[in-house]
């Protein structure tokens, strides 16, 4: 990492922080922060706007956190559970399931950058307060952008003729 970049980290290091605890719990916001500070030095990109950089570096390891405390928890939950076994498992309903899916991630990533931003933090379990305050805009416009991306969802699972 340039010295340039680490004087440019422990510059934002406060709001980093204070970003993070709005995320996770104190404890953690320290690991991330340490985490993101590794990542930084050992990617050693230089950035010509280095706050932008640091915070989606952090909600990008934020988001792949949750996601892998969500899958984990799926799979105890999954393992635990012996109702269901491989033979009762509805192949069209999970292939539906999957296409239905798929068909969102693909309106979502041709979304705007905010837009798209904002269904993110939403998907890896963010309240929309949250997801203000992460994004510093108002209550309002996180509402307003959910609602184009629910809208542009439905209509494409319409057009493909899931809904």
């Amino acid at each position: 990492m340039s010295e340039e970049l680490q004087e440019e980290f422990f510059r934002y290091r406060p709001a980093l922080l204070r970003e993070l605890r709005r995320l996770v719990d104190a404890e953690e916001a320290e690991d991330f922060l340490q985490e993101l500070f590794i990542h930084a030095m050992e990617t050693a990109r230089p950035a010509e706007h280095p706050w932008p950089y640091f915070y989606r570096m952090m909600l990008s390891r934020v988001r792949t956190h949750r996601r892998s405390g969500q899958r984990r928890a799926a799979r105890e939950a999954a393992a635990q559970s012996n109702e269901t076994s491989a033979d009762d498992a509805d192949p069209v309903r999970e292939f539906e399931t999957n296409e239905r899916q798929a068909i969102a991630m693909e309106v979502i990533e041709a979304l705007s950058e905010e837009r798209r931003t904002t269904a993110g933090l939403w998907l890896i379990g963010l309240s929309v307060s949250e997801i203000s305050a992460a994004l510093s805009v108002n209550r309002t416009t996180v509402e307003r952008r959910l609602r184009f991306v629910e809208r542009a969802i439905h209509g494409r699972l319409e057009r493909a003729g899931y809904v």
